[in-house]
């Protein structure tokens, strides 16, 4: 009689943690930087601190419908205009039905407004509109006004709770997954 090897695959203990946290935690704190929030698996591209999951914000490594909650503060003006469907279908895809995403992000109607009317100078509008260009991932590659932003996040299967100024840079928007 033969004996069947068994063979055990040794998983590097990143991926177990992961699983771990995973199953623990359901709130996304997308695009993170140093804004570390309590309660949230935190993720981001860079490595700024360890309790931060380094990740590309095009593909998470989370489970379909696991998230209650993502919170995605000054990430999604990072991702390219040609991108910005698909990264929200990857964000979609783990939220589940019912949950809730906020963003806060660049308003470009408020931004131009305040230039337009000499409150902020050239300088100061082209830092918002363009990022910071401190590191290679602080580039702004587009930025919405109410319309788009309710035309995309709809495509995507999000309903649009709420839009709200919040500063002549940004906007504030809550979503449901329908």
């Amino acid at each position: 009689m033969g004996h069947t090897k068994k063979t055990f695959v040794i998983l590097p203990l990143n991926y177990y943690l992961l699983r771990i946290w995973c199953f623990k935690m359901n709130k996304l704190n997308i695009g993170c930087g140093n804004n570390i929030k309590e309660g949230y698996i935190n993720v981001d591209i860079r490595k700024l601190d360890d309790r931060v999951i380094v990740c590309d914000v095009h593909d998470l490594p989370f489970p379909d419908e696991h998230f209650d909650y993502i919170y995605a503060k000054d990430i999604i003006e990072h991702v390219g205009r040609l991108e910005i469907n698909s990264v929200l279908k990857e964000w979609v895809r783990v939220l589940k039905k019912g949950g809730e995403i906020y963003f806060m992000t660049l308003n470009l109607q408020t931004i131009s407004k305040a230039y337009l009317e000499g409150k902020i100078d050239a300088r100061e509008a082209s830092r918002m509109l363009y990022g910071g260009q401190d590191y290679e991932y602080n580039y702004h590659y587009f930025c919405w006004d109410e319309k788009y932003a309710r035309e995309e996040l709809e495509k995507v299967g999000l309903e649009v709770k709420s839009i709200k100024s919040r500063s002549v840079q940004n906007m504030e928007i809550v979503c449901v997954k329908k």
